[in-house]
């Protein structure tokens, strides 16, 4: 058949047209349109004999000379005048068939000319990703040996890790750099009863609850040879610890047969030590935890009643104090816990239900909504949020099902993936990118699901709002950097603008490092004409009636045995020829108020003090620089301030020797190098009003001679005759 070519409008009710090759409009001057009404399709010719479909390229003219080529407009009509809705635009790929993939959707702008710029897809409104494909397993590792009653998952990097509660008891780590292929690397014995366990930086946190009661730290920096640096084991704090939450240096833990939550201070790895636990009456087996700012939402399978959420205030680490509690009809035996946001998310196993928590005011935490599903959430176990999606593992029915939380008032479920193989007992899991990880302790398995997520090569955004922020790469920040709760550095930051952190109205902004490693804060080195940036470190000012914020800078205290941190405040060197080194200025504060009659600060040094029963105190040293070769040493000098231009007394220097206590004895000062008054002539001599005033007269008719003041002259030491 011929093209057919329509220069006016073709429209079809109900009939077809069939054509075999390409239908054309009009020209670069009209305006003719195809209409196609009634429900009814424009379709290809299918395939035959293995072939594939025929295409259907929807191409507009192009333009003439400088004219535009033609638009393709994809319009759906518009709402009714009454509230109706404007009508959709569905683009859907066909899905694959047998074995084959699903077709894929491309629409790609034009290239521009010689000069011109290339097309855009332009995108008026939202762009909202939903779960309409059920999920696809993509990867799995089935291990009867190193995966024997994998029970608990996290990831970092390339890797995830797996605790094994059944068999060795034991961790292991496994390759997902290919989803489609994961690769045991390691495994690492930990004690009895492995459960839950944690990654943060370069250290995995594994939970082995009773008989064990034991945090054990590991080393994963070297995925290949995992090392245990520390473990801490307490069977009163830590009785049946079953879920882990790390957040800054602390470790927050469930411990199930405790009824307890337990702080423990990680931030040194290798000696953990537990600074808060309290047993909270409304719970009874504790299961999981999760830190969102200042609270700690602890899941629970039973409650007063039933299964319930308890809220704790952990502002203070070492009292931890419980806030509200939350349960209600179908929260029974509640094994997960998340909180995003001003909600909390519970999964409740014998309830098969999904509970949303408005948790916008701690305190007073509100049912926001439910979903009860006898099937699509049979034994809900482990949960974790992406976006508008919750995603659940249901061992006992061998499922991982996502529900749509976009509405927190009506979740509704919207896909389940079964598999008896890879899911039987599925427990633990993390969402990473486009991929859920998940573990199945009865499959011996862990396996890689692909949630349909999107894969962008670059992406400029005004604003991203997201639940979960993973950076595989580099992250660099030129503008600003606002933090609500807390912020975990793990490797090194480089911050190019500001950073504010605007927590609650006690903050506490932790730099820490590992240990045996230094922490360094400076501004960034410069090899042009401009100055290197300062560093200032400011406590906050107060304008009413209450005192300035204090800083502090001290080094840190010894353990048993050892000394303690040396501080150490000097100016930078100089390397070169020529130029000179800054000078290392402390001063006290300054009064700067003209009319008032405020002291200035005063600047003390003082040696530190002994508390034991012999111990003496701290001595100070201020010495001049040691030359080299020639150079003449460095002098120290105490000089007091100049008095104001009208007339004002210059400041004193004073040194004082210490008072002995009780019948202890003054301490005196002594001068182990040759001390030197200032000199003066008989004609420059300066005031005596001051008793005991030293200098030397270089002049007087008797010869140079040291002089002392009473109070009204100037006496000479020999024989106390008044200079003259």
């Amino acid at each position: 058949m011929r093209n057919l070519s329509i220069q006016n409008d073709l429209t079809e009710s109900g009939g077809s047209e069939t054509l075999a090759q390409t239908l054309v409009l009009g020209n670069v001057t009209g305006g003719t349109d195809i209409s196609v009404t009634g429900g009814d399709s424009i379709v290809s010719d299918a395939g035959s004999g293995g072939s594939a479909g025929d295409p259907i390229p929807l191409l507009s003219g192009a333009g003439d000379g400088a004219g535009a080529g033609g638009l393709i407009n994809l319009t759906s009509g518009a709402g009714g005048a009454t509230g109706g809705v404007g009508g959709e635009v569905h683009i859907t790929a066909g899905d694959g068939g047998g074995t084959g993939d699903g077709g894929n959707v491309t629409i790609t702008p034009g290239d521009g000319g010689t000069t011109g710029n290339a097309g855009q897809v332009n995108v008026p409104g939202r762009i909202i990703q939903t779960v309409t494909q059920v999920p696809v397993v993509v990867g799995s590792l089935v291990d009867a040996v190193n995966l024997n009653g994998a029970i608990s998952l996290a990831s970092w990097n390339e890797y995830v890790i797996t605790s094994n509660i059944i068999g060795t008891n034991a961790v292991t780590i496994v390759n997902v750099s290919d989803p489609t292929n994961p690769v045991f690397i390691s495994t690492l014995t930990v004690p009895i009863g492995a459960r839950d366990l944690y990654v943060s930086g370069k250290y995995a946190y594994v939970c082995s609850t009773s008989p064990s009661d034991t945090l054990t730290i590991i080393d994963i920096s070297d995925p290949s040879v995992p090392v245990i640096v520390g473990s801490l084991v307490d069977a009163v704090n830590l009785d049946g610890i079953y879920g882990i939450h790390v957040a800054g240096k602390y470790a927050y833990f469930a411990a199930e047969a405790g009824d307890r939550l337990t702080i423990v201070d990680i931030s040194d790895p290798t000696a953990p030590v537990v600074v808060g636990s309290t047993v909270l009456t409304t719970l009874t087996n504790p299961r999981k935890v999760y830190v969102l700012g200042r609270y700690v939402y602890i899941a629970s399978e039973l409650g007063t009643t039933n299964g319930g959420l308890t809220i704790v205030d952990v502002l203070d680490p070492t009292t931890p104090v419980q806030v509200s509690f939350y349960t209600d009809m179908n929260t029974s035996f509640i094994e997960g816990v998340w909180a995003v946001g001003s909600y909390a998310y519970i999964t409740a196993q014998t309830s098969h239900s999904l509970t949303i928590i408005d948790v916008s005011d701690p305190t007073t935490p509100v049912l926001a909504g439910q979903l009860v599903d006898a099937v699509g959430l049979n034994g809900p176990h482990e949960l974790t949020i992406g976006g508008n999606y919750a995603y659940v593992t249901c061992g006992e029915s061998n499922r991982v099902s996502i529900v749509d939380i976009s509405d927190p008032s009506s979740p509704t479920l919207a896909t389940t993936l079964v598999n008896a193989t890879l899911f039987a007992g599925a427990r633990g899991m993390q969402l990473v990118g486009r991929y859920l990880y998940v573990t199945a302790f009865s499959s011996d398995a862990v396996s890689v699901i692909d949630v349909h997520g999107t894969d962008l090569v670059t992406l400029t955004s005004g604003a991203i709002q997201t639940d979960q922020f993973d950076v595989m790469g580099v992250s660099q920040f030129a503008g600003s950097v606002s933090m609500q709760s807390g912020l975990q550095v793990n490797n090194s930051v480089a911050i190019l603008s500001d950073i504010s952190v605007n927590g609650t109205a006690s903050v506490n902004i932790a730099l820490e490092n590992f240990p045996n490693n230094p922490l360094t804060i400076r501004t960034r080195s410069v090899s042009s004409s401009d100055d290197a940036g300062d560093i200032e470190i400011n406590a906050g000012d107060n304008s009413g009636t209450g005192f300035g914020g204090s800083t502090r800078i001290s080094s840190g205290n010894s353990g048993s045995g050892t000394s303690s941190g040396q501080l150490t405040i000097r100016t930078g060197d100089n390397t070169f020829t020529s130029g000179a080194i800054a000078q290392l200025a402390i001063s006290g504060g300054a009064a700067t108020n003209v009319g008032g009659t405020i002291t200035g600060g005063s600047l003390a040094i003082s040696g530190g003090s002994a508390f034991g029963t012999a111990g003496g105190g701290g001595p100070i040293f201020i010495t001049g620089g040691t030359s080299s070769t020639t150079g003449t040493g460095g002098m120290v000098r105490l000089t007091g301030g100049a008095g104001g231009s009208a007339n004002g007394s210059g400041g004193d220097v004073n040194l004082t020797a210490g008072a002995g206590m009780g019948t202890g004895t003054s301490g005196v000062i002594n001068f182990v190098s040759v001390p030197y008054f200032p000199s003066f002539t008989v004609a420059t001599l300066p005031s005596a009003s001051v008793a005991g005033g030293m200098i030397y007269v270089s002049d007087e008719v008797g010869g140079a001679v040291p002089s002392f003041s009473d109070g009204t002259n100037w006496r000479r030491v020999t024989d106390r005759t008044i200079v003259a």
